[in-house]
């Protein structure tokens, strides 16, 4: 994972964004998308995004083999409709597969504990402490909101990696109380956590009560 900070080269301002909105980086005639990383603030001065290296790929080899500090890039605008609430009377609830944590840690670093904001529970499913992204970023905003529960998966853990709980995120690793509670969830991963989701939808068509009509997610 390499960690880029885009500053516009006059100096300028730059367009604010929401917690879960993308900016598309261009290098080259190639155009990718990258999840915005740093606090959503009004008026910022850079964005933030990682880049995961993709073998074969243009835009990530690039960035990790050739991209300099002070290297000029084309972005467009932040955009996307994957927003998250700062203000919420109902529990947040985000489910996290590897590399899809990004859009999440934008969110992450805009909440700031206070009152109105949602307790948020997030669920980071990963291999092993190695390809978890962020980690150490995601344990000092654990310190640090006292609104935001953390639960870290690893389903092949090696000596010495600390996590939550072992195997893959399921269905069953949902608190029923945040069912009860209504909650929101927004989901990034796998497509097999997304069925595992889907099944949760299912199962809360037949609940009273809409927990599981308000379900949002991305591939």
């Amino acid at each position: 994972m390499v960690g880029l900070t885009l500053r516009p080269v006059d100096g300028g301002s730059i367009p604010v964004f929401r917690p879960g909105q993308y900016i598309s980086l261009r290098i080259g005639e190639a155009i990718r998308s990258y999840s915005l990383t740093g606090a959503a603030i009004t008026a910022p001065d850079a964005y933030r995004i990682g880049v995961r290296h993709i073998e074969g790929g243009q835009v990530s080899t690039a960035v990790r083999h050739k991209l300099a500090p002070g290297d000029i890039v084309e972005l467009q605008s932040p955009n996307g409709s994957f927003v998250l609430p700062l203000r919420n009377e109902f529990p947040v609830v985000l489910i996290a597969g590897g590399i899809g944590i990004t859009p999440f840690l934008s969110y992450l670093e805009t909440l700031e504990g206070g009152v109105g904001e949602p307790h948020v529970t997030l669920h980071y499913s990963c291999r092993d402490g190695e390809s978890r992204p962020f980690q150490h970023r995601l344990e000092a905003l654990r310190q640090g909101l006292p609104n935001l529960t953390l639960v870290t998966h690893l389903s092949r853990p090696r000596s010495g990696d600390r996590f939550d709980r072992l195997g893959r995120f399921t269905v069953s690793d949902i608190d029923a109380e945040l069912l009860r509670k209504r909650a929101r969830f927004y989901m990034c991963a796998s497509d097999a956590m997304m069925e595992a989701m889907r099944e949760l939808r299912r199962a809360g068509q037949n609940r009273r009560g809409p927990p599981s009509r308000r379900l949002s997610a991305v591939g």
